[in-house]
């Protein structure tokens, strides 16, 4: 009577040879068998693994749509096949260009003077930057999702992250708008003030499209002394991606350069952004990862360009609710 022993559970159950049993993790037909050499041996990676249950995650297709992240921040869209290689993260976004406001704009009031309005041909421009921008940083970084199934085989999903442009508002999962601006001045932060509300929050519908405010300039990075930015990297020029930056907000990603908040303000506004931080904290832990606030460092939701493994966790939470049929949560890590 073999002794078999499944790691995974610590059980264990015996055999005689060719004794039919059930696999103690999946229910699966488990069945000794006496190899050519003579040693009656219970292969475990061949009978106990739900080999149905492998055939089936690869054989499948996992879509989300307008998904909304635990962080209560964001809207987008997922697509992955279980054989693995990308997972596709997609913000669809409508944008409507404008020109800045009348106001007296200091050193940079002659460069304002001399803009013009949009050419069909800078909107087309813009949109091209903002995915080119995208790729430079989010779709460079080298963290995948991986899933380490208790069955004894494992799948590794690379995230691309695609911003589409679309125009209808009911398509869309955030409306930006575009502010022109002058050329970028080297020496001056020109961003536009981008930012993205928090309208699902205020509004108590997940659903609702948030309004983002972004530059004309916003997909061209912006160079700066590391110094300027709160961090130094030994006095070099860091090229800024505000689009990155921003996009981490379109997916439910905070700020880690300020701190998160408390909760006690006198209304649901004033209490949102403590609400997206804290929820962001338990979503983080939840997927193995701890999130960084009150630091100004080369993180890309910082102040700098670098995706961390933290940078994922509403990735991931949407990778496992798309393929919760044949997964559970544990079984992925942010590697």
């Amino acid at each position: 009577m073999p002794l078999f022993k499944c790691a995974q559970r610590h059980c264990q159950l015996t055999l005689r040879f060719g004794e039919p049993a059930v696999c103690p993790l999946f229910g699966h037909p488990l069945v000794a068998f006496e190899p050519p050499d003579g040693k009656l041996v219970v292969n475990f990676h061949t009978g106990c693994v739900a080999q149905r249950q492998q055939r089936e995650f690869d054989s499948a297709s996992f879509r989300l749509e307008r998904f909304m992240p635990a962080t209560q921040r964001g809207l987008f869209d997922l697509a992955m096949t279980g054989a693995g290689g990308p997972v596709v993260v997609t913000v669809k976004v409508l944008a409507r260009f404008t020109m800045p406001p009348k106001r007296d704009w200091g050193p940079m009031n002659a460069a304002y003077s001399q803009l013009t309005a949009w050419t069909g041909t800078e909107q087309r421009s813009w949109m091209q930057e903002q995915q080119q921008s995208l790729d430079t940083v989010w779709n460079a970084s080298h963290h995948v999702l991986l899933l380490t199934h208790p069955g004894g085989w494992t799948r590794r999903f690379s995230p691309v992250m695609r911003i589409e442009f679309v125009e209808d508002k009911s398509e869309a999962h955030i409306v930006a708008d575009i502010e022109k601006a002058p050329p970028i001045d080297p020496n001056m932060f020109n961003c536009g003030g981008s930012r993205l509300d928090l309208a699902q929050i205020i509004t108590g519908n997940p659903q609702a499209v948030s309004t983002a405010a972004m530059s004309s300039q916003s997909g061209r990075p912006v160079a700066m002394e590391s110094s300027m930015l709160g961090h130094q990297i030994e006095g070099v020029t860091i090229q800024y991606n505000i689009v990155a930056h921003e996009y981490g907000h379109m997916i439910g990603l905070p700020d880690e350069y300020n701190s998160g908040g408390a909760i006690g303000g006198k209304d649901i506004k004033a209490d949102a952004y403590a609400i997206h931080c804290q929820a962001t904290d338990k979503l983080a832990l939840k997927a193995g990862q701890v999130w960084h606030w009150n630091e100004r460092t080369d993180s890309l939701m910082s102040t700098g360009n670098v995706v961390h493994a933290r940078h994922l966790i509403t990735v991931w939470e949407a990778v496992t609710y798309a393929t919760e049929r044949l997964t559970k949560p544990a079984m992925w890590s942010i590697i």
